[in-house]
């Protein structure tokens, strides 16, 4: 895809990068964004048909504060 995202009037740049794997046929559109807040435009990437796994593993971490670990700190 070949847009600028900063637009002059002598010239016009493309700065920003996205990469996709596309190796899964991944479906998905990338357009501009004009925000308004800068001489920069956005780039907006929309994914279409996209698989989320779900995670089921959940990590805790428990820090005990007493007087030992706050005279280590």
């Amino acid at each position: 895809m070949d847009l600028p995202t900063r637009i002059s009037s002598c010239s016009s740049t493309a700065i920003d990068n996205i990469f996709i794997d596309t190796f899964n046929n991944a479906e998905f559109s990338v357009k501009p964004l004009p925000n308004g807040l800068s001489d920069h435009d956005a780039q907006m990437l929309t994914l279409y048909n996209i698989k989320i796994q779900s995670s089921k593993a959940h990590c805790y971490i428990h820090r005990s504060i007493n007087e030992s670990s706050i005279f280590e700190f």
